[in-house]
C-alpha cells in the first residue's frame, strides 16, 4: 500500500540553478514493502479529494511510525502509473528535496541533500556508495528513482 510522506515539494537538480517547486497539491507517495509501486520509487502525484477515515490495519507498518501513533488518516483510491520507466520521461538528476511532511510525529519542513549522510548515517553510505537520484515525469506526475538500498524511516529520507 503506498501512504503519503508529504507535499509541498521542490527539487533542486544538477546543473540548474533554479530550484524546481512542484504544485502544492502534488504528494510524495511511498511503498514500504514494494507491492503496489517500486520500494526505491517515490511516486509525486495528486491524491482525490478527502478519502474515509483510515482503519488500523491500513496505518500499522510504515505509515504509522511515519506519521504518528496518534495521527488521524485518511485513505484515498488512486490509479498508480506504469511502472515501467520507458513510460516517463527523464528531468535531470536530482541533488536535493524539499517538502513538508505530514502527521503529527515530526510534521514541518525538511531537505534532504541526497548522496550526503549525516551522523552514523555515513557508515552506511560509505558502504553502499553513491546512488544517482534521477527525477522522471509523466504528464502531472513525478517519480524519483532513488537507486538501490534506499533508506527511508522515521526520520525521513536517509540514503542516499
Amino acid at each position: 500500500m503506498l501512504f503519503a510522506l508529504g507535499d509541498d515539494v521542490g527539487f533542486k537538480l544538477k546543473g540548474v540553478r533554479r530550484r524546481l517547486d512542484l504544485p502544492a497539491s502534488i504528494c510524495i507517495l511511498r511503498d514500504d514493502d514494494g507491492a503496489k509501486w517500486p520500494k526505491d520509487s517515490l511516486l509525486l502525484m495528486r491524491i482525490p479529494a478527502r478519502g474515509r477515515q483510515s482503519t488500523d490495519d491500513e496505518t500499522s507498518g510504515a505509515p504509522r511510525w511515519w506519521l504518528g501513533d496518534d495521527y488521524d488518516a485518511e485513505t484515498s483510491m488512486i490509479d498508480t502509473p506504469p511502472k515501467a520507466l520507458s513510460s516517463w520521461k527523464l528531468v535531470g538528476d536530482v541533488e536535493k528535496i524539499w517538502y513538508v511532511r505530514f502527521g503529527t510525529k515530526a510534521p514541518g519542513q525538511f531537505k534532504h541533500r541526497f548522496n550526503k549522510a549525516r551522523g552514523l548515517w555515513h557508515i552506511v553510505a560509505w558502504i553502499k556508495g553513491k546512488r544517482e537520484v534521477k527525477l522522471y515525469k509523466r504528464g502531472a506526475m513525478y517519480r524519483i528513482e532513488l537507486g538501490g538500498g534506499a533508506v527511508v524511516n522515521d526520520l525521513g529520507l536517509v540514503w542516499p
